[in-house]
């Protein structure tokens, strides 16, 4: 095979092509010139058409000054036949392909880089052509381009995965047919955007269709210029009730906020998935290739399996009522199950560090990793609890029936305890900072670490408190107890300001020492603030 030759006085950068990477031709062209140009279609618009601005101003003066197009979008109908009469061969084919681009796929202010063709030469040099393979079938959509009435372009649009346009010319122009380069790896992209086109054509009520395609063409402009953000589309709230197929090469979609009762086929590249806030019953295969799922405040009973890669789940606010058969993957991080209806918890991976399971209706607890750093059983209906993991950092077991805790880690930052049946506290870490008893039947406190910055002991049966508090105290709230006498001021601690009102006082801290009855109609279960500054 020969190898590729320089198109003259053709702008851009040429690359050498691999042979592999190209739709291998029929036995007639194996003795055609191979001729491979890849260009910056922005270099093209801005600095290497100057012949084609100067047959644009010729129409009014032939010795006008060359100057650059700017903005494509201004030209006139009447610009481009001027134009196009006047191309070169070269230019010509880079006109066809910003034509095709705009007219048929983007939006008017999109512009496309990188763009790659191959081209087929042979002897005429006014013919460029590439041969199709015979066992091709003849299908496929095809789209004319006219100026001022005249078709000037065919596109000629086979089905996925393949892509060949066809471009005819009258006159003296050249009969090009066009091939994308990697046709066989890279997706069908015009034909997507005529189905989310169709698609934002059936707008119902209230629907923000019209956004979601404006959104598809910048994630498929954004790829084919090789941007960071290529890889990543937001749907978003935008009350969307159905999808049609989803681009190819995602790696984040975020469809939250919508009204989807079902999701299409999903991408086998996507990483990750937020569909919070949606109607879901259900979820179709997940890739293989997940990281993150997000799948919150839907109307999901069950799962499918989880992607054996999967770090972070999140399906708090469904209707799971039994984990039975739900094994989830090994190295999950980040679990989160809060608002169902579980009463058991499946066996947890080893590498779990964080895990939520709040309003559920679990009695008891399995056997904690090692590994967890974060804790939230809270308004479950837990009587005891397993042995705490040592790197333990944030335990919160609020309302649930406790009458007692096992050791603290010590390292234990954040302790919610609230609304338990606890008479007694066992040894608290120096690591405090955040420790919540309110509204159990705690009769004393232990000694408490100098670290703290809020305390919340209300609504308990304490007579004291201890004869010092720490030094970095912020927040103190002591209402409803059978406390007999004042909280010690803080050391180092002045009051910062004269009391607002009886049996309140202000130690550098905020103290509520004043008794507040729960309002009228109230839960006695309910939380109470306590708080008062």
């Amino acid at each position: 095979m020969l190898q590729p030759t320089s198109l003259s006085g053709a702008s851009g950068v040429y690359v050498k092509p691999n042979e592999n990477e190209y739709w291998a031709p029929d036995e007639s062209s194996q003795t055609a010139n191979r001729l491979h140009i890849g260009y910056v279609l922005t270099d093209l618009l801005n600095n290497s058409l100057n012949d084609i601005a100067a047959s644009k101003t010729s129409k009014t003066s032939k010795t006008s000054k060359t100057s650059k197009i700017e903005n494509w979008d201004d030209l006139s109908s009447s610009d481009y036949t001027t134009i196009l009469h006047n191309a070169s061969e070269e230019t010509f084919i880079h006109m066809v392909c910003r034509s095709l681009l705009h007219d048929q796929c983007l939006t008017k202010s999109d512009q496309l880089t990188n763009m790659f063709l191959s081209f087929e030469s042979t002897d005429n040099p006014n013919i460029y052509t590439i041969p199709a393979k015979k066992e091709d079938p003849p299908i496929g959509l095809l789209l004319n381009l006219s100026v001022v009435d005249e078709p000037i372009m065919t596109m000629y649009i086979p089905g996925m995965p393949k892509v060949a346009l066809s471009v005819t010319l009258t006159g003296d122009k050249p009969h090009c047919k066009l091939l994308r380069k990697y046709i066989d790896k890279v997706p069908d992209w015009v034909a997507q955007i005529t189905a989310w086109r169709a698609w934002a054509k059936v707008n119902a009520p209230g629907e923000y269709r019209a956004e979601a395609l404006s959104r598809v063409k910048a994630y498929i402009y954004n790829r084919a210029c090789n941007r960071a953000s290529a890889l990543e589309l937001e749907l978003a709230n935008l009350m969307l009730t159905s999808l049609p197929e989803l681009p190819a090469g995602l790696e984040k979609l975020d469809v939250s906020g919508n009204q989807l009762c079902s999701l299409p086929v999903l991408p086998t590249g996507l990483e990750e998935l937020y569909v919070r806030r949606n109607l879901l019953d259900s979820l179709p295969v997940l890739p293989a290739g997940l990281k993150k799922l997000d799948v919150s405040r839907n109307q999901l009973c069950s799962l499918p399996v989880l992607p054996a890669g999967l770090k972070h789940l999140n399906v708090g606010g469904n209707n799971l009522f039994r984990s039975t058969g739900l094994e989830l993957p090994t190295g999950l991080e980040e679990l989160d199950v809060r608002r169902n209806l579980l009463d058991s918890l499946p066996v947890l991976p080893a590498g779990l560090k964080h895990l939520y399971v709040c309003k559920n209706q679990l009695c008891s607890l399995p056997v904690l990793p090692a590994s967890l750093e974060k804790l939230d059983v809270s308004r479950n209906r837990l009587c005891s609890l397993p042995v705490l993991p040592a790197g333990l950092v944030m335990l919160d077991v609020s309302n649930n029936q406790l009458s007692g805790l096992p050791a603290l880690p010590a390292g234990l930052v954040t302790l919610d305890v609230r609304f338990n049946l606890m008479s007694s506290l066992p040894e608290l870490p120096g690591y405090m900072r955040t420790l919540n008893v309110s509204n159990n039947q705690l009769i004393h406190l232990p000694v408490l670490p100098v670290r703290l910055k809020v305390l919340d002991v209300s609504n308990n049966q304490l007579t004291s408190l201890p004869d010092r508090l720490p030094s970095g105290l912020e927040m103190l709230n002591v209402c409803w107890n059978k406390l007999t006498s004042k909280p010690s001021r803080p050391p180092s601690r002045p009051p910062s300001r004269p009391p607002s009102r009886p049996n309140a006082w202000y130690f550098g801290c905020t103290i509520n020492y004043e008794p507040q009855r729960p309002r009228s109609g109230e839960n006695p279960s309910a939380e109470v603030s306590g708080y008062t500054p």
